[in-house]
């Protein structure tokens, strides 16, 4: 084994704690959410990363 060290910067941190708020303050108001927020509708994965790495781990 072997120590290893992992996290995220500060920067980054703030950045995801900022999309959040925005997702929240939308889905709370009823606005529509940006394409990038969205990862799954109507029951299917429509995430470009998040799809292609469901596509991977089924061997597609």
């Amino acid at each position: 084994m072997t120590a290893r060290i992992s996290g995220t910067t500060l920067e980054s941190q703030a950045r995801y704690a900022a999309g959040v708020r925005h997702v929240l303050r939308a889905w709370t108001s009823g606005e529509d959410l940006r394409g990038e927020d969205v990862v799954v509708q109507d029951g299917e994965i429509v995430g470009s990363a998040y799809k292609a790495a469901f596509e991977q781990g089924r061997g597609g």
